[in-house]
């Protein structure tokens, strides 16, 4: 074989060697995503999860990965997790997860129907609110332990037991299920969980959690 052969036969395999690990390593282009802020990624990685897809690469710098956690967990009442990983060109790629899907599914909808059923003989939002409030806190009781499912809905729509997490989370879908939108606050320095509510043109906060008597027997 010619020397020159040799030579061409080498920056082949290099370059294919090359494009192998590049298409290991790089998302495929619809997992590109465009957007430029924080509120759009996390708006994209929702849309994206509900259409199969879990992760999407960011080129935007202006997208914080705490701020898109923060925001998908006000969101969605899921107990969820997100994964990180940074390119040298500054290029985000982010995971989206949600953990056992259908047994949160399975609490969530229990969660809907108990504030739909709570919140029915109540005419205004805020009767509906402290109506979803009561029976919330009068059903169930603050207890940790090691699973899960005292941070999801599950824990308080049936288990009766939960932590802060899973009282904002059953809260949350409850007043979903009264048609009331309410969002989950979670702040990492105090770990605990509430939740908010847009009332009027003002921010209404509710700690469930706080509210519950102890004990409820």
């Amino acid at each position: 074989m010619k020397a020159i052969d040799k030579k061409i036969i080498l920056v082949v395999l290099i370059v294919a060697a090359f494009l192998g690990m590049w298409k290991l390593k790089a998302p495929e282009q619809e997992d590109v995503s465009l957007a430029k802020t924080s509120v759009e990624a996390a708006d994209e990685l929702a849309a994206a999860y509900a259409d199969g897809r879990d992760t999407l690469l960011f080129h935007s710098q202006d997208i914080q990965e705490k701020q898109v956690y923060h925001l998908l967990q006000a969101q969605n009442p899921y107990l969820s997790t997100l994964s990180t990983a940074a390119y040298e060109n500054g290029s985000l790629s982010l995971t989206y997860e949600i953990e056992k899907k259908d047994e949160q599914d399975a609490g969530l909808a229990a969660a809907r129907a108990a504030g739909a059923e709570a919140a029915a003989g109540e005419k205004s939002i805020t009767g509906k609110l402290k109506a979803i409030h009561d029976a919330l806190i009068r059903s169930c009781v603050y207890a940790e332990d090691d699973s899960d499912r005292v941070q999801m809905a599950a824990g308080v729509a049936e288990d009766g037991r939960a932590v802060c997490a899973g009282y904002a989370r059953a809260f949350q879908a409850m007043c979903d299920g009264a048609g009331i939108d309410v969002y989950y606050v979670e702040d990492d320095d105090m770990t605990h969980a509430w939740n908010a509510v847009r009332l009027y043109g003002e921010t209404y906060f509710i700690d469930c959690t706080y509210d519950d008597p102890v004990p409820d027997q």
